[in-house]
């Protein structure tokens, strides 16, 4: 039939090719458009950055001499109890406003893509629901976290008591503290993959208005042959956050009073406030970093769903390598839209007739010589 295009080897038309992610440089040119001005995105980055420096101070201060003094003597009961209430309870917080605020900066910068920007009030009126549909993913989240907090506390426990009464166990103790490391640092690319696969989940709760564990599920699917754009990504993100405390935190302790006083006492509580704030102070640097990882994962988003296009090539620039000559034409197809048979070219030359002599010379019109 007319237009009906070959099918392939087992009668079925072909598959279609795999999604292609966007490459690294235009998803970091495409955000950079999109951040200015950068103004708006960090100021809804401002409150998660402040409730994030807050957790980290009350932490330090309040929880984290506890803790030592309970695991020098060999008393675990704060893990249970102060490490969930102020991180396990305070990231849960801390992870709802930044939800809320990403999904601000992801409405936005959607809107400024389709060549209608709107203020940050407008986008906030615009995902009122976002926080209702992605409560549930981060329960459930702060419910892993505390479980698992709690089952490391209840283990170091039970290593500390039996290293404490058994003399042969004590050199045991410092064993398994090796192994846990060891085992936490053979997951952390089960951890990084899982960042990659959720990195669009606030972007797809923003715009396709689904609920939090269907988003996370959609996001596993859109995340599909981008994922090393988004590695990229993040990685330049730890970098400069890195790179910013690492610059910021000395700089800090030498303006202190006492320089050496940034090292903590475990039997003196007030020497952590010192700590705590060194802490809360690199938290700044995040709120540089969270906005554009939040108009990143916008932009990757849109690529993938098909709301943004991969730029061609320039006006009179040169072709790319191994596309300089066009490609052939296609063999002529059949009425039934098969490839047609006998030899597909040039015409073959003329052969001489049967006898084997050449074909006479033309003949010379009347009254004109030939040649």
């Amino acid at each position: 039939m007319p237009g009906m295009t070959a099918p392939g080897v087992s009668g079925f038309p072909p598959p279609s090719p795999p999604p292609v992610g966007v490459d690294v440089t235009t998803a970091f040119r495409r955000t950079a458009e999109l951040s200015r001005p950068f103004g708006i995105p960090l100021a809804a980055a401002a409150v998660p950055t402040l409730l994030a420096m807050s957790v980290l101070f009350l932490f330090t201060v309040f929880a984290l001499p506890k803790l030592v003094i309970g695991f020098l003597g060999g008393v675990f009961s704060s893990l249970f109890l102060l490490v969930p209430a102020t991180i396990v309870g305070g990231g849960l917080l801390v992870g709802i406003v930044s939800t809320g605020a990403g999904a601000a900066v992801a409405a936005r910068a959607g809107a400024a893509a389709q060549g209608h920007p709107i203020t940050l009030l407008a986008a906030l009126r615009q995902t009122r629901g976002v926080l209702l549909r992605a409560l549930p993913v981060w329960l459930a989240y702060a419910a892993l976290q505390w479980s698992l907090t709690a089952g490391l506390g209840w283990w170091l426990q039970r290593v500390r008591e039996t290293s404490l009464t058994d003399p042969n166990a004590a050199e045991s103790f410092g064993i398994q503290l090796l192994l846990g490391m060891a085992a936490a640092v053979a997951l952390s690319p089960v951890g990084i993959l899982v960042q990659i696969k959720f990195f669009l989940f606030v972007p797809v709760i923003t715009f396709e208005r689904i609920e939090g564990f269907s988003a996370l599920r959609r996001s596993w699917k859109l995340t599909k042959g981008a994922g090393t754009t988004i590695l990229v990504g993040q990685l330049a993100g730890w970098a400069i956050t890195g790179g910013i405390a690492t610059v910021a935190v000395p700089l800090i302790v030498t303006t202190l009073p006492d320089p050496q006083g940034y090292h903590p006492d475990p039997t003196d509580p007030t020497s952590y406030v010192l700590a705590g704030t060194l802490l809360a102070a690199t938290q700044l640097a995040y709120a540089l970093i969270t906005p554009l990882l939040w108009l990143f994962s916008t932009v990757v988003y849109r690529f993938q769903v098909g709301l943004e296009k991969v730029p061609g090539p320039r006006l009179g620039a040169a072709p790319p390598r191994g596309y300089g000559y066009p490609a052939p034409p296609p063999p002529p197809l059949s009425r039934y839209g098969y490839p047609a048979a006998g030899p597909v070219g040039p015409p073959p030359p003329l052969r001489p007739p049967s006898g084997g002599f050449p074909p006479p010379p033309p003949q010379a019109p009347r009254g004109q010589p030939l040649g």
